[in-house]
């Protein structure tokens, strides 16, 4: 889990994936546990982050990686381009 310290101040040459979520969201909880499934055998690396677990930065959190809604996973390429790969990755992970 990162903490909205970080992602707020992840540097802009950061490449990889952030999965947002909340902690009381039907939705994102078989998600949950996937992606930290995955993060523990190392099959994939998300960061993940709790939309609320900081009130106070959320709304620069959601602004900075225009997030629109829960659960999204985003990869953010060497350009700094942010893409939704919310789809992508529940396919993957059904899959293992």
């Amino acid at each position: 889990m990162i903490n909205s310290v970080k992602l707020i101040s992840l540097k802009e040459s950061y490449m990889g994936k952030i999965y947002f979520y909340r902690d009381d969201c039907p939705a994102c909880k078989v998600l949950t546990e996937k992606i930290k499934w995955c993060n523990k055998k190392g099959k994939e690396k998300i960061l993940m982050y709790n939309t609320n677990s900081d009130l106070k930065n959320k709304r620069k959190i959601i602004k900075k990686y225009n997030i629109s809604t829960v659960p999204i996973v985003i990869n953010i390429d060497k350009y700094g381009n942010v893409k939704d790969i919310t789809t992508e990755i529940i396919k993957k992970l059904n899959n293992i």
